[in-house]
């Protein structure tokens, strides 16, 4: 709901990351602005410091648009980009850190 209120008053995609909502399961929603609806779901991973995702998906999903993907795609692509960096992150100290240079 949310997401389609904002798409209608500023007539624009919205992209509602839910990584902060509790569960063991994070599904964004992809609205875009012809009222078509995308659902990504994915278990949470534990154990790491999420700080930055959000610029990190941003900003993979601006580089995937300037590949020529849709923004479906571009948004999936990116989402699996940060999951993988989550899924092997960068240890320092004792924290754990998404990797920006994941192994595919």
């Amino acid at each position: 709901e949310l997401a389609q209120k904002l798409s209608e008053k500023f007539s624009t995609n919205v992209l509602l990351k839910g990584g902060q909502l509790d569960g063991d399961d994070i599904e964004d929603i992809l609205l875009l602005k012809t009222g078509k609806k995308y659902s990504y779901k994915s278990p949470r991973i534990h154990n790491i410091d999420t700080h930055g995702s959000g610029c990190t998906l941003s900003a993979a999903i601006a580089a995937n648009i300037a590949k020529g993907f849709d923004l479906e795609k571009a948004c999936q692509c990116a989402r699996d980009y940060l999951i993988s960096g989550m899924k092997s992150p960068v240890i320092a100290g004792s924290r754990a850190f998404i990797n920006h240079f994941p192994k595919k």
